[in-house]
């Protein structure tokens, strides 16, 4: 067996358990913007080490690829800003306004309703990912 046919059967091999098949299918319904892994395992409802392990297994047969932002540590200074409903929200857009951030990425964006003010947009990952595809 030739090197091209193993590599066609370790695809196919890969796409033969339903979680897998479930996630390309998804993926693409959602070309060419993609999907966060949060979205794929919230929509299959399965835990993050069980989706780890299946686009690791996809990736592994070049099924997938992943795309990764590089950020820059920040250090934390707390300053008791009560602007959000919880505390923590507040502690997140703290951090986005001393790191001098442009925006908020979060499924929790309900929750951010006032981050105008401070100059931070928030966006959902979806919404974000697209901001991203358009500038490429």
């Amino acid at each position: 067996m030739g090197p091209e046919i193993r590599r066609h059967a370790n695809r196919f091999a890969a796409l033969g358990h339903e979680v897998r098949l479930e996630i390309v299918r998804r993926l693409l319904v959602s070309h060419p913007t993609g999907m966060v892994a949060g979205e794929i395992q919230e929509e299959l409802n399965i835990p993050a080490s069980i989706l780890s392990h299946h686009l690791d297994a996809l990736h592994q047969e070049g099924l997938v690829e992943q795309r990764r932002e590089v950020g820059h540590q920040q250090n934390i200074f707390f300053l008791w800003r009560p602007c959000l409903q919880d505390s923590k929200d507040d502690m997140i857009l703290e951090l986005a306004v001393a790191a001098d951030c442009e925006a908020i990425v979060t499924h929790n964006h309900r929750d951010f309703a006032g981050t105008e003010r401070f100059s931070v947009k928030v966006y959902v990952p979806r919404e974000f990912l697209r901001i991203l595809e358009e500038s490429r």
